[in-house]
Order: C-alpha cells, then structure tokens, then sequence
C-alpha cells in the first residue's frame, strides 16, 4: 500500500502551533513573580547609570570593562516600560524569550527536536529573568549571529 502524499493537516496545524505555544509558556514562567527579589548591587548601578544621558552614559562607561551598548538599550527600554523592578527586569525576560526561540531552533536544526525544547523550562534559563544585567542580551546576541 502506498503512503499518502497528502500531508497530515493536523500534524501541520500542531507545528505552527507549536512554537508560539512554547514561547508563550516560555514568557509566562519568566514573568511570573518577576519583582519577587528586590534589586541587587548590579541592578540598582544599571538602574542609576540609566538615569543619565547617552552621552554621559557613554563616558562613565568609558573606563568600564563593558561597552555601553547594553545600558543604551536599557535607558530606551526603560522610556518604554518604566524604571520599577518589573519594568528594568522585563528586558532581561524579553531576551530570554527570545534565546528560548533562537537555542530552539538551533536544537532542533543540530540535534533533534526534544534537544531544542530544553531551554524553555530549563531552570538557569528561568533565573535570568532576575537580573538586569547584559548577559542575556550578549548571549542573544551571539547566537542570533550563529542562526
């Protein structure tokens, strides 16, 4: 007997599914309780350099070991989403959603399908969320160049 050729209708609708489902899941378990903590060292020297201008942002960074690319997108973030605990923070969730959409597909294109679900509920991925700090948006970054 031959095998159909038509394509499963079901099995399409449940791979475009799929990924907004997870990135869904991804972005609630991020927010949820996000201003649990209050700030930390690191946070409040990001939320009190956002403060500045991009200007004076630029030269107090000037003799930091980080360029002030991170706390640029910050200070614009901030104009948006306010500068409270869950309006700093909520940058962080953004580009870990985002890394759970780009190591999915990096996963799933090298490894297999179930190797690219793993970030969305993995518990390191998850704690980022309580920092505002640059290394969720290098990371992103960095792996959106790979994809």
């Amino acid at each position: 007997m031959r095998p159909s050729t038509q394509a499963n209708p079901t099995g399409r609708l449940a791979r475009f599914l799929t990924a907004p489902l997870i990135l869904l899941l991804a972005a609630v378990l991020r927010f949820y309780n996000l201003s649990g903590q209050s700030l930390w060292a690191d946070e409040g020297n990001s939320a009190a350099l956002v403060r500045h201008s991009f200007i004076e942002i630029a030269r107090r960074t000037a003799f930091d070991i980080h360029p002030p690319f991170y706390y640029w997108l910050l200070k614009s973030w901030v104009s948006v989403f306010g500068s409270s605990e869950i309006g700093l923070r909520s940058l962080s969730v953004g580009l870990g959603v985002g890394l759970v959409y780009v190591i999915g597909i990096l996963g799933t294109r090298w490894f297999s399908p179930v190797s690219g679900c793993w970030p969305h509920l993995s518990p390191p991925f998850r704690r980022c969320k309580f920092t505002t700090r640059r290394k969720p948006a290098c990371t992103c970054c960095s792996l959106c160049w790979v994809v």
